[in-house]
Formats: C-alpha cells, structure tokens, sequence
C-alpha cells in the first residue's frame, strides 16, 4: 500500500507550503511518511503539536500582492532612516516602482532641512545607484499615495539621563500626532494605503488611531518581545542556538501587560518537560513582584548604577520580558537595528510563499473588549490572518486568555482608550 505524505509547518521559520487542501490548518514539526503499520502510525502522532486544526480569519480584504508604491514617514529619524536602508539593502519590495520619504511636515522642512533630506536622498543613489526605486521627497500629506505606509515619526524617549521619562509619557503628545498624520492621509485625493506598518511608539495607540481610517494596520512591537523570550529560554536553559524555540508573547508594553502565550511554548517541537516549566516560569515565593522589580531597577537607572541589567538578569524570565523593555528605553537603548529586521521579515512574509506566525499589535476582539493588543496572527501573501484564539489546544487551559484581560485593564488605565476607540 502506498504511503501517505505528511507536510510539516514551523509556525516561526516560515517553511514554504507546498500544498494546503484543507480550509483549516494542523502545525506539525516533522516531515514524515504515515504507513498502516500502526507503530508507526503512534510514533508521528505523538510528534504533533497541534492535533485539531486551528481557526482562523481570512483576510477580509484579500491577498496582499506585490507593493508598486511605498511611504516612509519620519525618515529623518533614527529609525526611519533604518527602515529605508533595511529596505533597499534587503531588496524587501521587489516589485516596488517609487519610495516616498517624508521627513518633517512643509512647515518644517525648508531650508537647512530641505537640504538635509535631499543630502539624504544623493546619499542613496551614491551608495545604491542602479538597482534604486524611483525616490521621491514629500513634505506634505496630500502627496502620500504609498500602497505601503511605513510609520515612524513621533516624539521618542529622551536620553537625557537627568530627565528620564517613560514611554507612557508620550501618549499625549503623539496622539495629536497620529491623529493628524492618519486622517490627513485619508483624507488626500489620492488612494489609500493597502498596509500600515506602525513602528512608532506606544505602538497600541499609533494602532488604535490609524484604524480609525484604514483597513489594514499592525504594529511592529511584539516581534521583539517574543524574539527575546527565545532568547531568555535558550539562556536559562543552556540550549544550543540550533535548538527550535517556538514561542509568542502577546498583550502589550507595560508592567502586568506582558503575556507569554503559554500554550503555543514548544522546545524541539515539544512541550517543556516538568522541569523546564518550573526553570521558565518558577513558582516561588522567593521571587518577586513586577512593579517592586521596576522600581528598583528606575532608581538603579537615576542612580547610574551599571549593575542595574545583573539585578533584573537574576529574576525569573517573566519579569525580565515585563521589566527589561522598560529599563532599556530609560536608559535611552534604542532599538532601531532589531526593529528594522522585524519589519522586513514581516514585510517578505507578506509577499512570499509562506505562512509565518508572529504576534503583532491589531486591533482585534478579546472576550467582550474590541482592544488594539499582540495577539498570534498568520503572514502569508493571502492576507493578515486572525487566530480564534479558543482554538489554540490548551489556551484557555494555561490561562493565557486570563493574562490577556489583564493586559486590556492595563492598557485601558494607561491610554483612557474611550479618548479614541
């Protein structure tokens, strides 16, 4: 009798699908043959991680295609110049015929400006000459037209070390800004955006803004997170770095809002076993509060104390990804290279042939909360793909829909979200 093929899905590496019969979607880690020998029938059952498909949400607006057209906001910034580098060194849009920089608005952008952007721009074309989409300098909203808007302007965190402030303190000044970018943009003869890609921070306010008036939007953020709980388990751990580690923090950022999606945690393709789930998330009163682990860690920072990244590195990993973040943007850290690199996975993710699970900040419905929050959602060139999060085998059992509620107060108390939504 002839064998039946069984095609594997790495829900972070993004491996290419070769064919998809089924509406649904089972995640397995292996490639393998299933046989009617019933031994081996057990011994690849027992390798799955998922055995019931998951639920998802198509796309409602359709597949994404190749982007012709894109806008970067906030070019002359730190981070947008690196998106823009990322972009072209990366040749992340293939099919794209124009970028559009916009540095500062009209206002703002003349002489000693004016000239600063177009050095900009003959820098460039120095460095990337004959392989360079049409470039275009813009300094007013009624001249986006970008399939693609990349957003990266905003007031950032002050690395003045004698004023130091949080990232929480710049929701009121950025709101006026999102606001006017977003509605100015959709308001512009021409059409709008099919993607809103948000870098700007706090990311759950640029996101709940711009869906205001666009149909697509995610922010960035959360890939960082779950990118850097990889990297905490591998060290506790004392894994190798060819060890898989599959896993995604949701929620958003801030103290208690931080949420490790238990339930989608695989080493190998595996669960923990006992022992490493005791490593990863100790129960012990030794350990100590978030907000009492932050609060030292500020003082630390006012103080300039060096050692203030040993004293968070000696808690358990979920205080590090709640605490950490934080700490870093205080200390005037910027993320500018890993952000980068996030953006254009996302963006290739979008337009190859692969499914890629990541958890990025969308506007989504968690219990009765509609709420802009990292959730699990699938990249693909068919769309932006929402998870039912009931779906997910055991999440409801490891309590991570519990954690996200907690996350949706916190960020309810942080951002008055009724100013908004």
């Amino acid at each position: 009798m002839n064998e039946s093929v069984y095609t594997s899905f790495k829900f972070e590496t993004g491996n290419e699908i070769v064919e998809q019969k089924q509406p649904g979607l089972t995640f397995t880690y292996i490639s393998g043959h299933l046989s009617p020998v019933k031994k081996r029938q057990i011994s690849l059952k027992e390798k799955r991680y998922l055995s019931k498909r998951l639920r998802y949400k198509k796309d409602p607006n359709g597949g994404m295609g190749g982007f012709k057209s894109a806008t970067i906001i906030g070019v002359s910034g730190a981070m947008g110049s690196e998106i823009l580098k990322r972009l072209l060194d990366d040749q992340a849009l293939p099919d794209c015929e124009k970028i559009q920089l916009f540095g500062r608005p009209k206002e703002g952008c003349s002489g000693k400006n004016k000239n600063y952007y177009n050095a900009i721009i003959e820098k460039i074309r120095d460095g990337m000459g004959g392989i360079l989409p049409r470039i275009e300098l813009i300094d007013s909203y009624n001249r986006v037209d970008g399939e693609l808007l990349i957003m990266c302007a905003g007031k950032t965190i002050s690395k003045d070390m004698d004023n130091i402030s949080d990232r929480t303190t710049l929701k009121n000044e950025n709101r006026v800004i999102f606001e006017n970018c977003a509605r100015s943009i959709k308001e512009n003869p021409f059409c709008s955006p099919e993607l809103v890609v948000l870098i700007s921070n706090p990311n759950e306010l640029s996101t709940s803004i711009f869906s205001k008036y666009f149909k697509r939007v995610v922010a960035i953020g959360p890939v960082l997170d779950s990118l850097r709980f990889q990297r905490e388990i591998r060290d506790d751990l004392n894994l190798s770095a060819e060890t898989i580690i599959d896993c995604l923090v949701g929620g958003n950022h801030e103290l208690k809002g931080m949420v490790p999606l238990k339930s989608m945690l695989r080493i190998d393709g595996k669960e923990p076993s006992e022992q490493q789930w005791g490593e990863i998330f100790p129960v012990s009163e030794e350990d100590h509060d978030e907000n009492e682990v932050y609060k030292i860690a500020f003082q630390m920072v006012k103080n300039r104390d060096e050692g203030v990244f040993k004293y968070i590195n000696s808690h358990s990993i979920t205080i590090r990804l709640a605490v950490k973040p934080l700490i870093e943007y205080y200390c005037g850290g910027r993320a500018d290279f890993p952000l980068g690199i996030a953006t254009i996975s996302v963006l290739k993710a979008l337009q190859g042939k692969v499914r890629t699970l990541a958890t990025l900040t969308k506007k989504t419905r968690i219990g009765k909360e509609e709420v802009c929050i990292g959730v699990p959602l699938f990249l693909s060139k068919e769309g932006i793909e929402e998870i039912e999060l009931d779906s997910i085998e055991n999440f409801k059992g490891f309590k991570d829909d519990e954690g996200l509620n907690i996350a949706i107060e916190v960020f309810k108390s942080k951002y008055d979200m009724s100013n908004f939504l």
